[in-house]
């Protein structure tokens, strides 16, 4: 077979989107040596042995021409000047697309290469998000470009979800809005949570405990969980000198370094490139998210540093599974400030033998459930019922 993964993120890229990506990648890249296929790839790398022949551009100008052409990513144009190449001259059996945006190419593949199976991987619903890309910008223009993302992404992730034969959901809650947004419904849908490649092994040991935040300091959302993790740290744990609370992240601002610097229990870590560096063993983790998109990839990689993690909702969103497996008290639900407070409280209170069988469990979980173990079964059994298809 002749397998097409089309993706508008650097696979090997930095941020959600590429960590996603990659996942699909590395699966199909496996299951095309395993059974002899063919794995060609349309991505921004430019060092994939499987990279497509073709050129790709992105700029403000493209963005913005596609949206009036009522489409919602710069692939749309590299498509339109490849199409022939792609639909005439390659011709892939299994069509594998990146994000719903692409629904563009769904419908174009499925006019011109009807035998093609067409998966499409809902990482994201689109629509739900358009309001967030916007949110810090006013005035009238930005009133038009929400108008015009608005129109565009919904035509494209229609298209998506109507012309594709197999859909791989992030999230059940992801399934759900796809079926109240646009009708579609499937009684066993294919649900492929966050995966990441390798577990984080830490190398650092401490004589405290310590309390860990993770994240760039330069986005809004992170800078409000830190003012409101400093803020309970004044009121109750500041003249504790058995704890420490670490903050670590890219680019903080000039008044969160003078705020930082002036308490001494808490460490500000800036740009670090090894986060198996700065974090020590038996830590706890806190993710107090309040809205967003998708997974969050930090759960996945605190379970596969064995650490205990207090969660908001948002930031649980996809890991019910873990809290299923979980035993252990290793994950810990918490919205509320009272209940953070309670969640450190509960881990300044765990023995090291208890921190340890966290540390074993939340491995394991790691290791089940978010681990391209796998993300390549599932995505394996999927290629594997096309071929089985069309060989019918």
């Amino acid at each position: 077979m002749k397998i097409l993964f089309v993706s508008d993120n650097a696979i090997n890229g930095f941020g959600g989107g590429s960590i996603e990506n990659r996942k699909h990648y590395d699966a199909l890249r496996e299951y095309c040596k395993k059974n002899g296929d063919e794995l060609k790839v349309i991505s921004r790398d430019g060092n994939l042995e499987e990279s497509l022949n073709i050129n790709i551009y992105k700029n403000k100008i493209i963005d913005i021409l596609v949206r009036l052409k009522g489409h919602s990513t710069y692939l749309y144009n590299t498509w339109k000047h490849n199409e022939k190449l792609i639909c005439s001259t390659y011709k892939p059996d299994i069509l594998y697309l990146g994000r719903s945006r692409f629904g563009f190419i769904a419908k174009r593949v499925k006019k011109l290469l009807p035998e093609c199976h067409v998966i499409t991987n809902i990482d994201n619903v689109e629509i739900d998000y358009i309001d967030g890309y916007f949110s810090m910008k006013k005035g009238l223009v930005n009133k038009f470009y929400r108008m015009l993302e608005t129109w565009a992404v919904k035509r494209d992730e229609t298209q998506a979800v109507k012309c594709s034969d197999v859909l791989i959901y992030l999230t059940k809650r992801n399934v759900a809005r796809i079926e109240e947004i646009y009708g579609h419904y499937e009684g066993d849908p294919i649900v492929l949570p966050i995966c990441i490649k390798e577990e984080i092994t830490l190398r650092n040991t401490a004589n405290k405990k310590n309390i860990v935040f993770v994240g760039s300091l330069d986005y809004a959302a992170n800078v409000l969980a830190v003012q409101r993790i400093l803020k309970l740290w004044k009121k109750k744990y500041l003249l504790n000198e058995s704890i420490q609370l670490i903050i670590a992240g890219r680019n903080p601002s000039k008044e969160l370094i003078e705020d930082i610097g002036n308490l001494k229990n808490v460490a500000l870590v800036q740009n670090f490139e090894d986060i198996s560096t700065v974090i020590p063993k038996k830590s706890l983790m806190l993710a107090p998210i309040e809205k967003g998109a998708g997974m969050k990839v930090k759960v996945a990689e605190t379970l596969s540093m064995g650490l205990m993690i207090a969660a908001s909702d948002e930031a649980l969103v996809g890991y019910e599974e873990a809290e299923i497996q979980d035993h252990v008290g290793g994950i810990i639900r918490a919205n509320t400030e009272k209940e953070f407070e309670d969640c450190i409280d509960c881990f300044l209170g765990k023995t090291e033998d208890e921190l340890s069988k966290i540390e074993k469990s939340n491995k394991m979980i790691y290791r089940i459930c978010y681990s391209y173990k796998k993300s390549r079964t599932i995505i394996s059994n999927v290629c594997d019922n096309i071929r089985n298809n069309m060989m019918a």
